[in-house]
């Protein structure tokens, strides 16, 4: 998981600055994972419409097959 990651709400948006760590193979083995939460985690960021805490889930990745 990331050690530090920026949320911002500007105009209604979420904005997330998410490190990507040096790649490793998915479970599946399907993809090269760079970055992941392991489950919901909180923000520093708050919903504009109710004023809660935000909450995100991700896995950032790129395919083993792809080429540039």
């Amino acid at each position: 998981m990331p050690r530090e990651i920026n949320a911002k709400v500007e105009g209604g948006t979420l904005y997330l600055e998410i490190p990507l760590e040096k790649p490793t193979p998915s479970k599946s083995g399907k993809m090269l994972l760079l970055s992941s939460s392991g489950g919901f985690t909180r923000l520093d960021a708050k919903c504009p419409n109710t004023g809660k805490v935000i909450k995100a889930s991700w896995n950032i990745g790129v395919s083993h097959e792809e080429t540039i």
